[in-house]
C-alpha cells in the first residue's frame, strides 16, 4: 500500500537513482579495509590491591566525612604545636630585635663597626703584621735578645732542703730593680717596637668621625684625635685593663696618627706634620689600586 511522503524528508532519505557524477565518484574512489583489534595492555602487578585501597578510601570519604575533617584537623593543630613548643618564641618587648636601620646614621655606624671587626682579624687589613698571628717565632724576637736569668745566683743552696721542689724556689726567688724586667711573662711589643703585638678582636674600639664632614686625615684631625686617646689613656682605671710596655704605662693605641708617627719614625703623634698626614691620604688611595698588576 502507498504511503504519503513528506516532502521536506525527500532531502534526507536516500536515493537509489544512479546519477553519471555520482557513479563516476564511486569508481574513482578506492575502498580501504579497516581492520580493527582488540588489544589489551597488561596491568600491573600491584593493580588490583591499589583499586581496593583507592575503593576504601572513597567509600570512607563518602560515607565518613566528618573522620576525615577530624584527622585532618588533629594532625594540622599537630603540626602548629610542635614548633611553637619545641623553640623559644622571640621577645616581642624588645623594639629593637630584629630590627635593621637602613639609609640612616646608625646603618652607616654598624656598618663602619662590622667593617672594623672584619678588618682586625687575623688576615684583615689593619694588623701591623698579618703573618705574626701564625708565626708565634716572629712574636717573640724581642724576648730571644733577654740576657739568660742565672738562677742558682741567688739561690742559696745550703739551706735547700731535699723536699723542697723547683717551684717553690722559683717563688722564694728576690729580683733586683736594677735588673729591669718589666716584660718578664708578657710579649709586650711587636718586632717594629711602637705597637704592642697586634691587633686582637678582644679590644674595645673607638669610631672617630668629623662633626662637620671634613677630612680625617687633615693635620687639625689627626692632633685632636691624639688628644682624645691621650685623655682616654690617662683615665684612672685604664692603665689597670690595658697591656702595659712597662708599669704604669699603657702601650700605643692603633690609631690613624699612630700609624702615621711609625711610617715616618716619629715618637708620638703629636709629631706628625702636615706634609706627612698627605702621604698617608696617597697611600691610603693608593690601596684602592694595590691588587692591580701592570703588564708591560
Amino acid at each position: 500500500m502507498p504511503t504519503a511522503v513528506d516532502p521536506a524528508m525527500d532531502s534526507i532519505l536516500p536515493t537509489t537513482t544512479n546519477t553519471p557524477g555520482r557513479d563516476k565518484k564511486l569508481r574513482d574512489t578506492e575502498v580501504v579495509p579497516t581492520h580493527v583489534y582488540n588489544t589489551r595492555y597488561p596491568r600491573p602487578k600491584n593493580f588490583g590491591r591499589k583499586k581496593r585501597l583507592f575503593d576504601q578510601f572513597a567509600r570512607i570519604v563518602a560515607h565518613h566525612p566528618y573522620v576525615i575533617l577530624v584527622a585532618v584537623t588533629v594532625f594540622s593543630t599537630t603540626c602548629l604545636i610542635i614548633p611553637l613548643t619545641i623553640k623559644k618564641l622571640p621577645n616581642f618587648s624588645d623594639p629593637q630585635l630584629g630590627f635593621e636601620a637602613r639609609g640612616t646614621v646608625i646603618a652607616q655606624r654598624l656598618t663602619a663597626w662590622s667593617n672594623l671587626l672584619e678588618a682586625t682579624r687575623p688576615s684583615g687589613n689593619l694588623l701591623v703584621n698579618p703573618i705574626e698571628q701564625h708565626t708565634p717565632v716572629a712574636s717573640n724576637e724581642i724576648l730571644n735578645h733577654i740576657k739568660p736569668f742565672p738562677i742558682s745566683k741567688y739561690v742559696n743552696h745550703s739551706k735547700m732542703n731535699k723536699d723542697t721542689d723547683e717551684w717553690h724556689t722559683l717563688n722564694d726567688l728576690e729580683f733586683d730593680e736594677e735588673e729591669g724586667w718589666d716584660h718578664h711573662g708578657h710579649q709586650h711589643l711587636a718586632s717594629d717596637g711602637f705597637f704592642c703585638t697586634i691587633p686582637s678582636p678582644q679590644y674595645s674600639r673607638i669610631v672617630f668621625g668629623s662633626s662637620d664632614g671634613s677630612d680625617l686625615f687633615s693635620l687639625d684631625a689627626i692632633h685632636e684625635m691624639c688628644q682624645i686617646e691621650h685623655n682616654m689613656m690617662k683615665l684612672p682605671g685604664v692603665v689597670n685593663i690595658c697591656e702595659t710596655i712597662s708599669p704604669g704605662e699603657c702601650c700605643q693605641p692603633w690609631s690613624l696618627g699612630n700609624y702615621i708617627a711609625l711610617l715616618h719614625n716619629r715618637t708620638s703623634c703629636f709629631h706628625v706634620t702636615n706634609s706627612e698626614a698627605k702621604t698617608l691620604a696617597r697611600l691610603a688611595w693608593l690601596v684602592l689600586y694595590s691588587d692591580l698588576v701592570i703588564v708591560l
